[in-house]
């Protein structure tokens, strides 16, 4: 196929990679997918798990990665790890515009990134909704969500239940799996927990 299929997972958290570093890394995986795309192997190979980068990463290094990987939608990957990396509204911000067209991302794990707060789950939403359409499904193959320590309060649950309810015919297939673990989410939050309870049975 011209690419090497033998990797198929890679663990590198804890490790500091320079942005340009990041972003040749996102841009490999992008171009990895497009030959398998092409050959009609994406299924059964290439780099579908992740955790990279160090707590040093920050939104510099998180937008860097993600330049690299929007052109294929996030590439092939099914699982990212981001937990414990400084994150801020400018790099969820660009984790919601690659990943919301994602085919393949069934797990993403944000804990740990106390800067997101709930204007950056907002902004993470927004531009969701903005990559997908009003007609699509923001995260289609999501199953795990993990936003433990995140300080979200009640606006940030506000926009999770906007973007994780679907209806209708095109409705979201999957169930997601959300972690919101040690939250400010308060009462007010907990009513969004019930919209999204009761409008996913």
């Amino acid at each position: 196929s011209g690419v090497n299929t033998n990797l198929r997972t890679i663990s590198a958290s804890g490790h500091h990679f320079p942005p340009e570093s990041l972003k040749m890394f996102g841009q490999a995986l992008s171009a990895q997918a497009q030959k398998l795309n092409s050959d009609n192997t994406a299924s059964s190979n290439g780099i579908t798990h992740i955790s990279i980068g160090s707590k040093y990463m920050g939104d510099e290094g998180v937008v860097a990665l993600c330049e690299g990987l929007a052109p294929s939608d996030g590439a092939l990957l099914q699982s990212l790890d981001l937990g414990w990396k400084n994150i801020g509204r400018e790099g969820i911000r660009a984790i919601g515009s690659t990943f919301a067209n994602s085919k393949f991302l069934s797990s993403l794990d944000l804990s740990r990134n106390n800067n997101i707060g709930s204007d950056g789950i907002t902004d993470f939403c927004n531009a969701a909704e903005e990559a997908t359409g009003s007609s699509g499904i923001a995260f289609p193959s999501m199953e795990h969500l993990t936003l433990s320590e995140c300080n979200i309060g009640p606006m940030g649950m506000n926009s999770l239940a906007r973007i994780i309810i679907s209806d209708g015919s095109s409705g979201r297939s999957k169930r997601i799996r959300l972690s919101l673990a040690s939250n400010p989410i308060t009462s007010e939050g907990c009513q969004s927990l019930s919209t999204m309870i009761s409008a996913n049975p």
